[in-house]
């Protein structure tokens, strides 16, 4: 458990029973709500420490307080005390907040996100400490709530208890920004039309928070920094796309000029967790009315809960039917979005714009988990598991965390998922370095240049011969640094453009100029695939056969014979193993056509003993190019053996 120090509580004439927990937080302005036991004026006293609260801000007299404090200063901590009726019923130095950064800021936030929280559970509890411990470091600036946010009707004592006294301490110094599930609507409905949830919330109706007014708390919009957050109603309110709900969510979009968007309803339009988003009503109209508004607008991320999971797309776009129509055109990028893996999901634009993909969330398992099939195919990540969500924006960068529940006996939460989106970062590659020439016996030859960018997503390459007119040799994927040519006639004037390019833009062109000479150069097919990758043929420097450029613990000359890139630490595949028909053990790995090599396949039983024993040696024309299969004469009844291949210079 997390320790926190408690805001006192007097009961003189009256006592705190709910709260302080915050509302609207703005860059100049905070509302301060609570409920005291008997009805008196609520006063919030507020400055800039504990023991120094020179302002005030005043309230009718009421048991349930909601306290607006204006003409703030952005990015400033307060603290405050709140009374009633002149009595002081909480202050001290958790009685605090910081103001959000100016909007626009590109300043870093960190927003929590609960989903179906409210269950009142020990895995609740567990999640909340688990990202209590990562707020002590960095605190939240907003709490997002995605619905069934107190079990099991939402009513007023189902708040109390589910939800207020589990989130005490965070609410009275980060505001809550909530949203309707279906256990909202359990509890008792009054003459008005609403349920606990619309008197317990003061969400900003009137756009007090940035956004278009929408006169409901049920659906609204407000902004922090350069994020535009949009809550909208998948429970009580129309889902029609000409209903009023949807109007409202069009001109807020399109009002909309800050970059990020983030939308947050309950019910997921993609799920296969403990709910089917291709056999429920309310799921299924969100993606097919809802959907296109938000992707016609550029939404990046969807936030949702109701299945007891957590589920996380990739980049997609337009794909509004059941599971079974999803198409490869639906994917913008099939990658997992991880810098660390596939590499961050980029969009072009810097603000928000239509159709460049989002990322489909849901995060329904705060409170509780409840399993499911967790096989949605728009889902990069499907998992069983309890934890919650933690979005960190700067500038144009989000990273996204699934954060899980504070383990057993300590220690820190694991982080089961992450990925990171980046608006408008992508710019053209940079110019290719000067290129080389290998010229070989029969007209044949290789081009080398220096890929000097990170970005790229390919090479293309032209030729012109003799003043003659460009033409293309080929494209090349990421991280190529060559292209073989064929024939050539000596003396001929070769003019050599090699040009980077991305999905912004071509970088600039080198171009290269040789003379292909009357006497090719003699070299080995060792030291061609050296010139393909270094431009040199020397065993020296970075191409060095003892070298590792890459630092993959795999020498230049073993990732050169086995057809691996030397300056990429993910191009090796190295030694398959495996069992044959008959079960015993089989190793593979790629030989390249390079007959002044030494290829050698080991076996042994014992690597403490070291007991290796060559299986397979290959040298000299034996070396043809291809797929080598080497099968262990040990006996198929062993259950473990190891193997090796080694690549050396025939003597």
């Amino acid at each position: 458990m997390i320790g926190w120090l408690a805001c006192g509580a007097l009961a003189i004439g009256g006592e705190l029973t709910r709260g302080p927990f915050l509302q609207q937080g703005t860059a100049g302005s905070v509302v301060v709500c609570w409920r005291s036991s008997e009805a008196g004026a609520g006063v919030v006293r507020y400055g800039p420490a504990p023991d120094n609260l020179p302002y005030s801000a005043a309230g009718p007299s009421a048991t349930d307080h909601r306290v607006l404090l204006g003409g703030l200063q952005p990015a400033t901590a307060y603290y405050y005390a709140v009374e009633t009726s002149g009595e002081t019923l909480a202050q001290g130095s958790t009685c605090r907040f910081v103001t959000a950064t100016p909007e626009g800021s590109k300043a870093k936030r960190r927003i929590w996100v609960l989903g179906d929280c409210g269950t009142g559970s020990s895995e609740q509890i567990a999640v909340r400490d688990g990202f209590y411990q990562l707020h002590q470091t960095h605190p939240a600036d907003a709490v997002v709530l995605l619905g069934d946010n107190a079990y099991y009707a939402g009513t007023d004592a189902d708040y109390q208890l589910n939800f207020f006294g589990i989130y005490e301490q965070i609410l009275r110094q980060v505001p809550v920004w909530p949203c309707y599930g279906n256990h909202e609507t359990y509890g008792e409905h009054f003459a008005d039309g609403t349920y606990a949830y619309d008197s317990i919330f003061a969400v900003p109706k009137q756009g007090e928070c940035g956004g278009a007014a929408s006169g409901t708390t049920r659906y609204y919009a407000w902004n922090h920094g350069n994020l535009h957050f949009i809550m909208l109603d998948s429970m009580t309110s129309s889902r029609a796309a000409t209903g009023p709900m949807a109007q409202w969510l069009a001109a807020d979009l399109t009002s909309n000029t800050l970059p990020w968007v983030v939308v947050c309803f309950h019910h997921p339009p993609y799920t296969k967790g403990s709910h089917d988003s291709d056999e429920e009503g309310e799921l299924i109209e969100m993606r097919e009315q809802i959907l296109p508004i938000l992707e016609g607008h550029g939404v990046d991320l969807v936030l949702s809960g109701h299945s007891h999971s957590y589920e996380r797309s990739a980049l997609i776009d337009g794909h509004y039917g059941d599971s079974d129509t999803l198409q490869t055109t639906h994917f913008k990028d099939m990658g997992d979005g991880r810098e660390d893996g596939d590499g961050a999901y980029r969009k072009l634009a810097e603000h928000a714009s239509p159709h460049e993909g989002a990322v489909y969330m849901v995060a329904g398992s705060a409170g509780q988990r409840s399993g499911g099939a967790l096989n949605h195919p728009v889902m990069k990540v499907s998992l069983d598991e309890l934890g919650s969500v933690v979005l960190d924006v700067t500038d144009n960068r989000m990273d996204v965390t699934f954060l899980r529940e504070l383990p057993e006996g300590g220690g820190p939460p694991a982080t089961d998922d992450h990925f990171t989106m980046i608006k408008g970062a992508l710019a053209p590659p940079v110019q290719p370095g000067t290129g080389s020439l290998l010229a070989l016996p029969a007209g044949t030859g290789v081009v080398h240049w220096e890929d000097l960018s990170d970005n790229e997503s390919g090479f293309r390459v032209e030729l012109s011969q003799n003043s003659g007119p460009f033409a293309l040799a080929g494209e090349f994927p990421a991280g190529r640094r060559w292209c073989d040519l064929s024939g050539m006639a000596a003396g001929t004037a070769l003019r050599v453009r090699v040009t980077a390019f991305n999905a912004r833009g071509d970088s600039p062109v080198t171009e290269t100029q040789f003379t292909w000479p009357a006497a090719p150069s003699s070299v080995s097919a060792l030291d061609v695939a050296r010139f393909r990758h270094f431009g040199v043929t020397a065993s020296s420097g970075d191409a060095a056969d003892l070298a590792d450029p890459d630092h993959d613990g795999s020498p230049t000359l073993l990732e050169l014979g086995l057809g691996g890139d030397p300056r990429d630490p993910d191009s090796l595949e190295g030694l398959e193993c495996g069992r044959d028909g008959s079960a015993r053990f089989i190793a593979s790995f790629s030989r390249q056509a390079m007959p002044e090599l030494t290829y050698r396949v080991q076996f042994c039983g014992d690597l403490a003993a070291a007991s290796w024993t060559t299986v397979f040696e290959s040298t000299g024309p034996q070396n043809n190019a291809g797929k080598v299969t080497v099968t262990d004469p040990a006996g198929p009844g062993l259950v473990r053996r190891f193997a090796r291949v080694s690549v050396s210079r025939t003597p």
